[in-house]
């Protein structure tokens, strides 16, 4: 979900039965920037989300030579492993602080529903 206003983007991803089982969390945060540049992280922290630890990371890192700041939140849960990421592409200022807002809210209301 792209917020053209706030210059930002909203990714959503999962997998399942991956053998992601294993893995600590930061590591899987490391993976979804394997092709990105001079990546610097600003801060982390643990917190428990549907009942499970789930690590928010917030960090900086280049693609292609163009600089993004981007908050990943990502959480293991029943075999799968759910990515959530808020990708901040440069816009207006209070547009970009109420997009960070929203999706702290909207990852902070997460429920994973069993088939």
């Amino acid at each position: 979900m792209q917020n053209d206003a706030a210059g930002s983007t909203l990714a959503i991803g999962a997998r399942c039965k991956q053998d992601s089982d294993d893995v600590p969390l930061r590591a899987l945060v490391q993976h979804l920037f394997l092709q990105f540049e001079d990546r610097q992280i600003q801060n982390e922290r643990e917190f428990v989300l549907d009942g499970r630890t789930a690590l928010r990371s917030e960090l900086d890192a280049r693609l292609d030579g163009v600089r993004r700041h981007f908050i990943v939140v990502v959480m293991k849960k029943d075999a799968c492993v759910y990515d959530f990421m808020h990708v901040d592409g440069g816009g207006d200022a209070p547009l970009l602080q109420r997009s960070r807002a929203d999706f702290d809210h909207m990852v902070e209301g997460v429920v994973v529903l069993r088939p």
